[in-house]
């Protein structure tokens, strides 16, 4: 008879674990970014801006704001949280420099902090470069 209750309250806590999780969504922060055949084919749940949109941002004919940074950069963050809260009326784009192509693209502008602001015009000159938080901060919200 022990056994049997026993068994019973046995079933009865594994039925209970095994539907605890069933009809609940968890929600993920990780950031999944696939390549295949080394072009970009999906970017997902991430706070940084793909190569394909930094190219459609600068060729769209309007003002571009473009900031390099990195997770792993505390000064980065906390530009990106004084910019949330500023309620800028344009909209501001990281690209993450731990990527390979935006290391390429750093290189070659002669890139070797973050976080980095450029401000591209409507015609696609450049109207502001500004380097760490307190200088980015400052100027979007002067102007913004």
């Amino acid at each position: 008879m022990k056994g049997a209750i026993i068994g019973i309250f046995a079933a009865a806590v594994m039925a209970i674990a095994c539907t605890a999780g069933v009809n609940q969504v968890e929600k993920s922060n990780t950031e999944v970014v696939v390549h295949y055949n080394g072009k970009e084919v999906s970017r997902k749940n991430t706070k940084y801006i793909g190569e394909n949109e930094l190219k459609y941002l600068l060729n769209r004919g309007k003002e571009t704001i473009v900031i390099f940074g990195a997770d792993w950069c505390s000064s980065c963050r906390l530009a990106r949280k004084a910019i949330k809260q500023s309620n800028l009326k344009i909209g501001v784009h990281w690209i993450n420099i731990d990527e390979i192509w935006v290391q390429k693209l750093a290189k070659a502008m002669g890139i070797n902090q973050v976080p980095l602001m450029f401000h591209v015009g409507s015609d696609d000159l450049t109207v502001a470069v500004r380097a760490g938080p307190a200088a980015i901060v400052s100027y979007l919200v002067v102007r913004y």
